[in-house]
């Protein structure tokens, strides 16, 4: 939607996500950043390409990374069809052979083939390699990756970004599993940076500070609430 419609209300909800963002890397070091849910269906995916659409609208280079090697959804979203990708690169397969251009500042890493041991694959060293090479090229590296409940990818994952978002959808997402994905991410001690509410009904208002902060629209709403 930040690509097909602008101009949407809902885009602001990502920008206001943008900004967050951006202020935490006033605090910290912060350009790879990781996103998953606690189950499938929460928005991730949606969340991850979007977020990447509006940092690259705001003039830095962005790499949108598909590390989702169970159900990849990234190239349907930018309609790449299924090409060679990460899980190529982290078998030795140079990046510019992987990388799709969308822009002259955002560029899409699909995931590939699905491969048979995704956790240990993201955990590996080649998949430090390969992070520290995209970091070279761009100034943001998003990676999209599995729910964290079901499988430990997210958690095997952590260990090479600078921060994580979870996202939870409104009205489906439970607060124990809320609770049970972050003490998971604690006990490896990885950098989760907050929470987006995703399809937020709600309205926050300006000055209004509680579980949450930012702003809650009627239609594809997201705000982001700090871990607590």
């Amino acid at each position: 939607v930040s690509l097909s419609r602008p101009d949407d209300l809902a885009i602001e909800a990502y920008r206001s996500l943008r900004t967050n963002l951006q202020f935490i890397g006033f605090e910290r070091h912060c350009r790879v950043i990781e996103i998953t849910s606690s189950v499938a269906g929460e928005g991730k995916t949606t969340t991850a390409a979007n977020l990447a659409v509006v940092l690259a609208q705001a003039g830095n280079s962005v790499v949108l990374v598909d590390a989702d090697l169970r159900r990849p959804r990234v190239h349907e979203l930018f309609a790449l069809g299924r090409t060679l990708g990460l899980v190529d690169n982290l078998l030795r397969q140079p990046i510019d052979l992987t990388l799709h251009p969308v822009d002259n500042y955002l560029a899409v890493l699909p995931a590939g083939r699905i491969p048979s041991s995704p956790s240990e694959m993201l955990s590996s060293a080649q998949m430090a390699g390969v992070i520290e090479e995209l970091k070279a090229r761009f100034d943001y590296v998003i990676i999209d990756t599995a729910p964290t409940l079901p499988v430990s990818d997210a958690i095997a994952l952590s260990r090479h970004v600078d921060g994580v978002l979870l996202v939870a959808q409104a009205g489906r997402t439970s607060l124990a599993q809320v609770r049970l994905c972050m003490a998971r991410f604690e006990q490896v001690s990885a950098p989760l940076l907050g929470i987006v509410l995703n399809r937020a009904t709600q309205r926050q208002r300006r000055g209004e500070y509680g579980s949450a902060y930012g702003y809650g629209y009627e239609s594809r709403g997201s705000y982001v609430s700090p871990p607590s």
